[in-house]
């Protein structure tokens, strides 16, 4: 089993944990459905960014073209990872993040960052994000083995039980490190856009 198999089945494997807390699940087989369903975004995302390392130059280093490819990729994979259901996004927080980040502003460890998705996904059960066509920009240090992705995105959240819901623009800043065996983000950030007075 190589390195990326290893870490998607631990993906997989902490999914399926976190999905035990939900008592209408009765089989094993009924388990698996779930996982199936609420699962796939964040196990791709994850698997896609612990790729093999095919993409190193021969002295081991990443160039700069294959950093922005991937960063670029990264930042996709984020906003499908946010729009699923599920608690995915706070599941992904080991495998995706540095050991400390800088999340708007503030640091936080993993756990706290995760606890901090979690809140966000109690809010808005239901979320759809997306980069607006033509705004996702990669720039990156090749020396220093850094990019930062940046884009405006468009959401729309809701809470049915609560009959919430909000909706607009935002900008997406990454900053991604590629100096360790994989990939990892140590900041993001952003602003608010604009919102829709109706929603």
């Amino acid at each position: 089993m190589t390195r990326r198999d290893a870490a998607c089945l631990l993906v997989r494997r902490e999914t399926r944990t976190n999905l035990d807390r939900l008592r209408s699940l009765r089989s094993r087989d009924k388990e698996d459905n779930m996982v199936a369903k609420l699962g796939p975004a964040l196990v791709a995302a994850v698997c896609a960014i612990l790729a093999p390392s095919a993409w190193a130059q021969p002295d081991g280093r990443p160039s700069a073209a294959e950093m922005e490819r991937r960063s670029a990729n990264i930042a996709q994979r984020y906003l499908a990872v946010w729009s699923a259901a599920g608690d995915g996004a706070a599941g992904d927080v080991p495998y995706v993040y540095g050991p400390t980040i800088r999340f708007y502003g503030r640091i936080y460890t993993q756990a706290q960052l995760a606890a901090e998705k979690r809140r966000a996904v109690q809010l808005w059960p239901v979320r759809r994000y997306e980069h607006r066509p033509g705004t996702l920009k990669v720039t990156c240090n090749e020396a220093k083995l850094r990019c930062v992705s940046q884009s405006t995105v468009d959401y729309a959240v809701s809470n049915p039980g609560k009959q919430k819901s909000a909706r607009g623009s935002t900008t997406l800043d990454l900053g991604i490190s590629f100096a360790g065996p994989r990939p990892m983000i140590l900041y993001e950030s952003g602003r608010i856009r604009g919102r829709d007075p109706s929603a």
